[in-house]
């Protein structure tokens, strides 16, 4: 357990408590100095304390400032790091201020990430509908609570924006983003409908300038980047087929056919589309027999057939009920060599007279490492100045593509992909 905690106040002042090395139970506050420092490891603010420390220096909790006491076995933060005067408290180029509007699971852990993993950013607001449970959260996480995210976004204590809300609120907190010129990255789908992204699209072009990342997060992980470099480089010839699983080891009742394509899938969609370098012809989506484990209202499994323009063939089989593990599977089939999706590494287990490696039972295990690159590339374009990962249009093609693999699905025909040129402004 950490034994520094920083309760975050209006207008940067901060009281901080520091337990220090020898643990004692009582807590030391301090007057804070209206002056604000940044520690030049971790680029990460500090508050100037006296009396609560013996050196009188700031102490920084960045994560590559956290040392451990061994004699202990506790983390302690240590004081003597160096640090710099920002003029005036001004932290941009140090540091990123980020706000989270949406404080449910995935929310949260975004905060934990940035602020406990991550480089460069620290989560200063954060804001929810639902007012007392967003309060226990900013409490938790120190940071300042909005009970509206409009006024969150356009906050000086927010410079860039993250939203993690339910999906049909998506286009408003982007659309506020944008309007307040931050940077915004908002989990997928960017909306719900084409039409939504559509309007994003339109208002960024408008503003002028590209603000919007999309969290499609498994073109941040590294199986998926070595078969695009593979790929991109034709190091073994022209891609022609590619064969592709989404398995789930069970959902409830809540999931939905109509889920399989435009929530799981649609990450198929994009990372397929950003393998090959180039977007979607036509669309089909067959239904095979049903498993025992499904519903009512669930078809499954079923399969998703995309045409790319080039003619490459691409079959996607969503299978969220296999009741045994969460697996993703991406087969690549080229002129001169078949490219595999390389399994993760997990350990080696014997057991009950059988030998195997485990495996992953979600998606938050399985790609928690292309999570925290996602984020963590995200913090450094934003700071730079630029947007690196999926764009708005990005989001835009993955909802115009899912909803032509929904019509498919539900007309029992191939449908054929329709939407203009790419802008210039995305290329």
């Amino acid at each position: 357990m950490i034994e520094n905690s920083m309760m975050i106040l209006s207008n940067n002042e901060h009281v901080l408590f520091n337990r220090g090395r020898d643990r004692k139970k009582e807590r030391l506050a301090a007057e804070v100095k209206k002056r604000q420092y940044v520690c030049k490891i971790d680029g990460y603010p500090l508050c100037y304390v006296e009396k609560a420390n013996v050196s009188g220096r700031p102490v920084c909790y960045g994560n590559n400032c956290v040392e451990q006491d061994f004699k202990s076995g506790n983390p302690f933060f240590i004081t003597n790091r160096e640090y710099e005067l920002v003029e005036g408290g001004n932290m941009k180029g140090q540091i990123l201020k980020v706000g989270v509007v949406g404080v449910g699971a995935i929310g949260r852990t975004h905060i934990e990430r940035i602020n406990q993993k991550l480089q460069g950013a620290v989560v200063t607001a954060c804001a929810d509908v639902n007012v007392d449970f967003g309060k226990s959260v900013a409490e938790k996480y120190g940071c300042r609570f909005f009970t509206d995210g409009e006024e969150m976004i356009a906050s000086d204590d927010v410079d860039a924006v993250i939203v993690t809300t339910i999906d049909p609120y998506h286009e408003q907190y982007v659309m506020a983003a944008i309007r307040a010129g931050k940077y915004v990255f908002c989990e997928k789908p960017l909306a719900p409908e084409a039409d939504a992204c559509k309007r994003i699209v339109e208002a960024e072009m408008k503003a002028g300038k590209k603000l919007v990342q999309v969290g499609f997060m498994r073109r941040y992980d590294q199986g998926y980047r070595q078969l695009k470099e593979a790929i991109k480089n034709r190091t073994y010839g022209e891609p022609l087929l590619l064969h592709c699983a989404h398995r789930n080891p069970a959902v409830d009742e809540s999931y939905t056919t109509e889920m399989a394509v435009e929530n799981s899938m649609i990450h198929e969609i994009d990372v397929l589309r950003w393998l090959l370098d180039e977007d979607y012809a036509t669309a089909e989506v067959v239904f095979a027999k049903n498993t025992k484990r499904t519903h009512e209202k669930l078809m499954d499994p079923q399969i998703m057939i995309l045409t790319t323009k080039s003619g490459v063939r691409i079959d996607v089989e969503a299978f969220v009920n296999t009741g045994h593990c969460y697996d993703i599977k991406c087969e690549v089939c080229c002129e001169d060599a078949i490219l595999n999706l390389p399994e993760p590494s997990n350990i080696e287990v014997c057991a009950q007279a059988k030998r195997g490696h485990a495996i992953h039972s979600d998606w938050s295990t399985r790609f928690v490492d292309a999570y925290n690159t996602e984020v963590q590339e995200w913090i450094d374009a934003t700071k730079a100045g630029r947007v690196d990962g999926p764009t708005a249009w990005d989001g835009y093609v993955g909802q115009v593509t899912a909803k032509a693999a929904s019509k498919a699905r539900d007309t029992q025909t191939v449908v054929k992909i329709e939407m203009e040129e790419m802008p210039e402004f995305y290329k």
